[in-house]
């Protein structure tokens, strides 16, 4: 299934260093972990191994993230052709990255609330303004 995808829908959609991103992943990591089940009987089970592996194997976050993206993408087309009922990978939370984490937080390093940091306007959770800094004399150089 996987080859499958690589060699014809994906390749209709990517560029090539992508479709070269996606066979390392799927060669190094997919392949290896998963390819011996069936594609009806992956489970949610099944995709926090991969996780696993990739993470004691000592990869960085970033690689448990794409290769659970790749997978994820290629289980996803098979639910639109109507090889699998429900794609696996939507029941498990994707690696998080270093990055990503960062993205979370807010001003002063607090954690945004759960979806973002929302509008104060709205009535709902976030930073308050500033108030403008106070003006005086402007400094004299020299």
């Amino acid at each position: 299934m996987m080859q499958h995808w690589l060699d014809g829908r994906a390749k209709a959609h990517v560029d090539d260093s992508t479709i070269g991103d996606y066979e390392s992943i799927n060669r190094n990591w997919i392949v290896p972990v998963l390819g011996h089940y069936r594609l009806d009987k992956l489970t949610a089970e099944h995709i926090e191994l991969l996780h696993a592996e990739i993470r004691e194997a000592g990869r960085a976050p970033s690689m448990g993230l794409k290769a659970h993206r790749v997978l994820s993408l290629v289980l996803k087309d098979a639910v639109q052709h109507g090889l699998l009922g429900i794609n696996p990978c939507s029941g498990v939370d994707a690696p998080r990255t270093s990055s990503a984490r960062r993205a979370t937080r807010g001003r002063r390093g607090r954690q945004d609330p759960p979806g973002g940091r929302r509008d104060t306007e709205q009535g709902t959770l976030g930073p308050r303004p500033r108030p403008p800094p106070e003006r005086g004399p402007r400094p004299v150089l020299g």
